[in-house]
């Protein structure tokens, strides 16, 4: 018995137990045949099937509302699911390393969980209503930067700042309409010029939503003052002042 015994430490102790209970399983039975080895060797290790492939992951249920955006919020962070969902009230498991929705015991989205960052966008393109499809199919990167370049320099390299933001370059596509669609605005195309430059100004790596930003709070840079003439004098050449000797 482990009673009278003394262990130093815990994996001495461990493999003391685990003698003890293989010699209980391995004695017979008092009033039947066999032993509970040979019962579990002979009727239940047949019936057993394997360990799930990943180990289980204690996961974090919570409730979400699929948003006009066909995403939900997830720790300030949108996953697409499919857009006949919007609207509804879905719920949503998350893991370490993964968000899954589902919609009753029916699982419709799973993406890996972003981490430490906020305002990232999961867009499976599969989710996507057929009309946002079609805008997006026929756009590649180097035809927004050939649309930036009939815009100017500063958007160009706005542009290539938002499509360098994202792992999968397609996820940076609407962002990337939603700067051409300023130029459509009043002011169109000096102002969205401009407006890429102040973002430029302000960081290197622009988002759609600082652009945005700027554009609804421009207003055109003040002219330089004209010189007045006191400050730019009068100047009389050699001649003048020789006549007056």
């Amino acid at each position: 018995m482990l009673r009278n015994r003394q262990f130093v430490g815990l994996a001495e102790l461990n493999e003391a137990i685990f003698d003890e209970v293989a010699a209980i399983n391995a004695r017979p039975f008092q009033k039947r045949e066999d032993s509970r080895q040979v019962v579990f060797e002979r009727d239940e290790k047949p019936l057993l099937i394997p360990l799930p492939p990943v180990r289980f992951e204690l996961a974090d249920l919570r409730k979400a509302k699929a948003g006009p955006n066909y995403h939900v919020q997830v720790d300030r962070n949108f996953y697409s699911v499919p857009a006949r969902l919007i609207g509804q009230s879905l719920d949503v498991r998350i893991t370490s390393a993964t968000v899954e929705v589902f919609d009753g015991i029916e699982r419709v989205a799973s993406h890996p969980r972003f981490k430490g960052v906020f305002g990232r966008y999961s867009t499976l393109p599969a989710h996507m209503p057929a009309s946002h499809r079609s805008r997006l199919v026929d756009w590649t990167p180097e035809r927004f930067e050939q649309w930036a370049a009939t815009i100017g320099p500063h958007t160009v390299a706005a542009i290539r700042a938002i499509l360098a933001s994202r792992k999968i370059v397609e996820q940076s596509y609407r962002s990337c309409l939603g700067v051409m669609s300023l130029a459509k605005k009043p002011g169109g195309i000096a102002r969205l010029e401009d407006t890429c430059n102040r973002a430029l100004a302000a960081t290197p790596a622009p988002s759609y939503t600082l652009i945005k930003k700027l554009w609804a709070g421009w207003t055109p840079a003040e002219p330089p003052p004209a010189p007045s003439l006191g400050d730019a004098g009068f100047v009389r050449g050699a001649d003048y002042y020789g006549s007056r000797a």
